[in-house]
């Protein structure tokens, strides 16, 4: 997998070939849109200590919002970073409200890798 290869054909010159791509999931980029609504730099979501700083400066109701965002984003699992099969809805949105800020930067953090576009490639024969 190479988020690169899709603006750099450097690894398809050097003998890869493309062989999908996958978009990220419209939930995931609604979460997003969100986080920008609130002020978030779409470039920088990858970066916990600018996610906390963020989450910092927010009213009860914006985080209200970035809660949401995140329990609309689906992809619990993930999310979660949890070894559980599939986590119910529910149990999610127990699970974001119990977080702490630190926390909820981390799970930001995975919203911004999952929104990424992602390129699989393999070694032509």
């Amino acid at each position: 997998m190479a988020v690169m290869a899709i603006y750099n054909p450097f690894f398809e010159k050097a003998g890869m070939k493309r062989i999908a791509e996958r978009k990220p999931d419209k939930r995931i980029i609604n979460a997003i849109r969100t986080l920008e609504d609130l002020g978030f730099k779409r470039y920088l979501l990858t970066s916990v200590e600018y996610n906390l700083e963020k989450l910092k400066s927010l009213t009860e109701k914006e985080m209200y919002r970035i809660r949401n965002a995140i329990v609309s984003a689906g992809q619990y699992k993930r999310l979660m970073n949890t070894s559980k099969v599939y986590p119910r809805k529910e149990e999610f949105e127990n699970w974001i409200k119990q977080q702490d800020l630190r926390r909820l930067a981390a799970v930001l953090t995975r919203i911004a890798i999952l929104a990424e576009t992602k390129v699989y490639l393999f070694w032509k024969k």
